[in-house]
Protein backbone atom coordinates (compact mmCIF):
# COMPACT_ATOMS: atom_id res chain seq x y z
CA UNK A 1 0.00 0.00 0.00
CA UNK A 2 3.11 2.61 0.83
CA UNK A 3 4.29 1.53 -2.56
CA UNK A 4 1.77 2.70 -4.08
CA UNK A 5 1.09 5.81 -2.46
CA UNK A 6 4.44 6.90 -3.13
CA UNK A 7 4.11 5.87 -6.78
CA UNK A 8 1.02 7.86 -7.03
CA UNK A 9 2.52 11.00 -5.05
CA UNK A 10 5.45 10.66 -7.91
CA UNK A 11 3.32 10.40 -10.87
CA UNK A 12 1.14 13.69 -9.57
CA UNK A 13 4.24 16.05 -8.82
CA UNK A 14 5.67 14.70 -12.01
CA UNK A 15 2.56 15.73 -14.24
CA UNK A 16 2.49 18.81 -11.58
CA UNK A 17 5.98 19.69 -13.17
CA UNK A 18 5.03 18.96 -16.53
CA UNK A 19 1.77 21.34 -16.41
CA UNK A 20 3.82 24.04 -15.32
CA UNK A 21 6.39 23.88 -17.65
CA UNK A 22 3.72 23.63 -20.18
CA UNK A 23 2.09 26.79 -19.95
CA UNK A 24 3.18 29.50 -22.72
CA UNK A 25 5.19 32.41 -22.29
CA UNK A 26 4.55 35.45 -24.78
CA UNK A 27 7.20 37.47 -26.25
CA UNK A 28 6.29 40.04 -27.95
CA UNK A 29 8.01 39.80 -31.02
CA UNK A 30 8.02 35.83 -31.41
CA UNK A 31 5.10 35.07 -33.62
CA UNK A 32 5.55 37.61 -36.85
CA UNK A 33 9.28 36.94 -36.20
CA UNK A 34 8.91 33.72 -36.87
CA UNK A 35 6.82 33.75 -39.58
CA UNK A 36 8.58 36.16 -41.36
CA UNK A 37 11.92 33.90 -40.93
CA UNK A 38 10.08 30.63 -42.13
CA UNK A 39 6.89 31.73 -44.21
CA UNK A 40 8.60 31.85 -47.34
CA UNK A 41 10.75 29.02 -47.39
CA UNK A 42 8.05 26.75 -47.08
CA UNK A 43 5.57 28.08 -49.42
CA UNK A 44 8.47 28.17 -52.18
CA UNK A 45 9.84 25.24 -51.49
CA UNK A 46 6.32 23.06 -51.12
CA UNK A 47 5.32 24.24 -54.98
CA UNK A 48 1.92 24.99 -53.75
CA UNK A 49 -0.24 27.20 -55.68
CA UNK A 50 -1.66 29.26 -52.58
CA UNK A 51 -0.29 29.27 -49.11
CA UNK A 52 -2.38 30.77 -46.32
CA UNK A 53 -1.08 30.63 -42.81
CA UNK A 54 -2.12 31.71 -39.72
CA UNK A 55 0.23 31.83 -36.28
CA UNK A 56 -1.43 32.72 -32.97
CA UNK A 57 1.00 32.76 -29.43
CA UNK A 58 -1.11 33.92 -26.71
CA UNK A 59 -2.44 37.59 -27.56
CA UNK A 60 -0.99 37.86 -31.29
CA UNK A 61 -2.45 36.87 -34.63
CA UNK A 62 0.01 36.75 -37.07
CA UNK A 63 -2.33 36.18 -41.37
CA UNK A 64 0.19 35.74 -44.34
CA UNK A 65 -0.77 34.76 -47.62
CA UNK A 66 1.28 33.89 -50.88
CA UNK A 67 0.00 32.81 -54.46
CA UNK A 68 -3.28 32.47 -56.00
CA UNK A 69 -6.27 30.82 -54.50
CA UNK A 70 -6.99 29.08 -57.84
CA UNK A 71 -3.99 28.93 -60.52
CA UNK A 72 -3.67 31.88 -62.76
CA UNK A 73 -6.62 34.19 -60.72
CA UNK A 74 -4.09 36.65 -59.45
CA UNK A 75 -6.33 36.81 -55.98
CA UNK A 76 -3.41 36.17 -52.79
CA UNK A 77 -5.69 33.64 -50.23
CA UNK A 78 -7.26 36.37 -47.89
CA UNK A 79 -8.70 35.90 -44.14
CA UNK A 80 -11.69 35.17 -45.01
CA UNK A 81 -10.94 32.62 -48.26
CA UNK A 82 -12.48 29.63 -47.61
CA UNK A 83 -9.88 26.32 -47.87
CA UNK A 84 -10.38 22.84 -48.49
CA UNK A 85 -8.44 20.95 -46.18
CA UNK A 86 -9.75 17.42 -46.83
CA UNK A 87 -8.45 14.84 -44.22
CA UNK A 88 -6.01 16.90 -42.27
CA UNK A 89 -8.86 18.06 -40.02
CA UNK A 90 -8.97 14.29 -38.64
CA UNK A 91 -5.02 15.35 -37.87
CA UNK A 92 -5.28 18.77 -36.66
CA UNK A 93 -8.17 17.82 -34.39
CA UNK A 94 -6.65 14.92 -32.70
CA UNK A 95 -3.39 17.57 -32.48
CA UNK A 96 -5.30 19.96 -30.84
CA UNK A 97 -7.18 17.71 -28.37
CA UNK A 98 -3.61 15.94 -27.38
CA UNK A 99 -2.73 19.87 -26.51
CA UNK A 100 -5.57 20.23 -24.55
Amino acid sequence: MKRSLLIFAALCAASWTSVQAAQPTVDPVFASDVVDRYANHIYYGSGATGMALVVIDGNQRVFRSFGETRPGNNQHPQLDSVIRIASLSKLMTSEMLVKL
